[in-house]
């Protein structure tokens, strides 16, 4: 139960966002500003879990956490300059690297509400962004 309600709220954070993008951008602003904010978000929650490695002094996934984070980084960096489809991948990459975090196949230590939290965010935005920009 408690599980789904991080799910929920996590997608709910995301509708939340994607309103903001439409209340906040002027009329046929919403895909610059979506894209633009939803870049942003993906460069700066790719390092969450390298962050949390390097807090926590986890050498045996070190190699993996920076994997990935740099392939978000690059996915956040080709999406605001490139396809918004580049930022719909970058956000389903980073919401499989959450449901491992999630399933305990990655053992960085993070606050247990984090990961499927993150990972509702992460499919919601992806869909929306394929979807709409």
């Amino acid at each position: 139960m408690e599980r789904q309600r991080l799910i929920l709220g996590g997608a709910l954070g995301a509708v939340l966002v994607i309103g903001f993008v439409y209340l906040a951008a002027k009329p046929g602003d919403v895909p610059l500003l979506g894209q633009s904010l939803f870049g942003l978000l993906l460069a700066w929650s790719g390092a969450i879990y390298l962050g949390a490695s390097l807090a926590k002094g986890e050498p045996l996934w070190l190699g993996a956490e920076l994997a990935v984070s740099l392939g978000v980084l690059v996915l956040a960096w080709l999406g605001l300059w490139g396809s918004p489809k580049w930022l719909a991948a970058g956000y389903a990459l980073h919401a499989l690297w959450d449901a491992a975090h999630d399933r305990g196949l990655v053992k960085a230590q993070v606050v247990p509400w984090l990961p499927p939290v993150s990972a509702a965010f992460g499919v919601v935005v992806a869909a929306w962004i394929l979807w709409r920009l």
